[in-house]
């Protein structure tokens, strides 16, 4: 109930029931995200793809290749003008081993066990591909375009092997970075979802920032990869909150016609609970 027990609880607000479409127990902790929906996801997932395939066709047919140009150029002039441009690699290049594969696969399965201690089993199934699935549509978009990388200033201090659109270090930002850790906040609660979201999001900058100082990737591949890591994530979640609304709205199995409908009635010696209380 609402305000003093008169009106019914609105749908996605705290005490109330979960919006049409999202996971059962999504209410817990805090209103439940009202982008996490079917239709807010669906909408995400289009204008996403949408823009990847777009810039994708951009950078194949070397359009885009100037301003990336221009643009990686005044990130190393940057970091060449403070006079410490080693350290400052030294730097960013232990922060880019943040975005490994490996090392986020870890909090992915930690996000993963936690949602599903609270029995939220849609989201943890989402969480559970997030990675392999954008480490693969990673791989196969990079042998379509085939970028290469450019030049890089400190061969010694980072090798990077393969193509180079576009980031995988951008994609793993997105799918294993900022989305399992707003996965968490919905089974930790609103503040920790908010708080956690603040700190991913910076982590994120940073590790795409470090891709640019040392030279591994031009500007539009971290692009590229953001806009693939949120398609992907968008399909994941799209299909795991549709798969949960399905589930609760199934209908009630129908009586099994082996088993006896027979209703057993007390016989006329059955005192009532009237003769019992007496």
């Amino acid at each position: 109930m609402g305000l003093n027990g008169l009106m019914p609880a609105r749908p996605g607000l705290r005490g109330g029931t979960p919006p049409a479409g999202a996971p059962a127990g999504a209410n817990s902790g805090g209103p439940w995200p009202q982008v996490l929906r079917p239709r807010p996801l669906a909408l995400i997932l289009a204008c996403s793809a949408a823009g990847s395939l777009a810039l994708g066709l951009v950078v194949a047919t070397g359009v885009a290749g100037p301003a990336d140009s221009r643009l990686l150029d005044g990130v190393q002039r940057a970091v060449a003008a403070n006079g410490a441009d080693e350290p400052t690699r030294a730097v960013f290049g232990a922060i880019t081993l943040v975005g490994s594969e490996k090392l986020l696969a870890v909090y992915c399965v930690l996000v993963t066990i936690l949602l599903a201690s609270r029995r939220q089993w849609s989201l943890a199934v989402a969480c559970s591909a997030l990675l392999p699935g954008g480490y693969a549509a990673d791989e196969v978009i990079k042998a379509m375009v085939q970028r290469p990388r450019p030049s890089l200033p400190d061969p010694d201090l980072i090798a990077a092997a393969g193509f180079s659109y576009p980031s995988g270090h951008a994609v793993n930002t997105v799918c294993a970075i900022l989305v399992p850790t707003l996965l968490a906040g919905i089974a930790g609660g609103g503040r920790w979802r908010s708080m956690g979201l603040a700190v991913a999001l910076a982590v994120g900058v940073l590790v795409e920032v470090s891709r640019l100082v040392l030279a591994v990737h031009w500007p539009s591949d971290l692009l590229g990869g953001d806009l693939v890591g949120v398609a992907w994530s968008s399909l994941v979640l799209l299909l795991a909150v549709s798969w949960s609304s399905l589930r609760r709205h199934r209908p009630p199995r129908p009586p099994d016609p082996g088993r006896s409908s027979i209703v057993r009635v007390p016989g006329p010696g059955a005192l009532s609970p009237w003769r019992e209380r007496r």
